[in-house]
């Protein structure tokens, strides 16, 4: 009989034992898993980090840029129908260097242009480098360079890769009104951040400044080839995404689309208007350590303009 208690006694303390151990495992696993989360990253921590990652690593981006600007109204304002539109494509790949904002496009350009009934086309295989102070674009030994130093040089059909987070970040002085609006929204995916702004023409001038300079240069010669039918030019809308890459802050991918319009009037009272478009987008490919260098021979031979269009 003793032994028979001894050893329910014995299973009893090894049931009470396993027992136990259970609960402080469960109480552990519980511990574990109310373990405070990391703090949400703001919209403007999202992007400076992104903005440390090109400082750092560079990059190389598939790029697409588009330039459209299209005119259609009464013969009263030109000839050959009374329409006209001109379009500039470039696809290739950039290296970039934000130490200086710099960089490096190969690819192949495209030209139309419609007047009328009358319709032209050129295709040809491109280089475009940007030291930080000068742009160089040609190819083989036909080589055209102007001075550009501006802190963000942008040439509309080939800017800096990384424009669309440079402008963002510009503009930062805006982002407390545009996130009050909802003009600007981030949004968490497991993966990625997401970073969304869309202006109107209400948006404030300074805003539509920004981004219409980046362009100026087409909208000046459309209206230099108008004359003084041309009126001011407006704002019509901008859409810009970021997807950056939540483990390294990478900007995946990152798209722009500005609309504006040139009102046109011509004597007679007759109106019409320029629709003008401009479309670009890139994505990540990969890093680019070091400066971009500009070849000597590329120096030597470019020929020195005031308009490299």
């Amino acid at each position: 009989m003793n032994i028979k208690w001894r050893t329910l006694l014995s299973l009893t303390l090894i049931v009470v034992l396993l027992t136990g151990c259970s609960a402080i495992m469960n109480g552990v696993a519980q511990v574990a898993a109310v373990k405070p989360q990391p703090k949400k990253l703001t919209m403007e921590e999202v992007l400076s980090k992104a903005e440390q990652h090109l400082n750092q690593n560079g990059a190389r981006y598939q790029v697409s840029t588009y330039l459209n600007m299209h005119f259609k109204g009464p013969k009263a304002l030109h000839e050959e129908n009374g329409e006209f539109s001109s379009t500039l494509k470039f696809q290739g790949n950039t290296d970039m260097s934000n130490d200086p904002r710099s960089f490096y496009a190969e690819g192949t350009f495209y030209a139309k242009s419609i007047e009328g009934f009358n319709e032209k086309k050129d295709e040809e295989p491109i280089k475009v480098f940007h030291d930080g102070e000068r742009l160089y674009m040609g190819s083989e030994e036909d080589w055209r360079t102007i001075m550009d130093n501006s802190d963000n040089p942008t040439r509309g059909i080939f800017p800096h890769p990384a424009f669309p987070l440079h402008k963002m970040d510009d503009l930062s002085g805006q982002w407390a009104a545009w996130k009050k609006s909802k003009m600007i929204q981030m949004t968490e995916t497991d993966q990625a951040y997401i970073i969304e702004l869309k202006l109107d023409e209400n948006a404030d001038m300074a805003a539509q400044d920004a981004y219409l300079n980046d362009v100026k240069p087409y909208i000046d010669k459309m209206k230099e080839e108008i004359g003084e039918d041309a009126k001011e030019h407006r704002f019509k809308s901008l859409t810009q995404t970021i997807t950056i890459d939540k483990n390294t802050f990478v900007p995946k991918e990152m798209t722009y689309e500005l609309h504006a319009v040139l009102p046109l009037e011509a004597d007679n009272g007759v109106s019409a208007k320029v629709n003008f478009i401009h479309r670009f987008e890139a994505t990540w490919k990969g890093k680019h350590p070091g400066k971009i260098q500009v070849p000597e021979d590329v120096k030597n031979n470019a020929e020195e303009v005031t308009d490299i269009w």
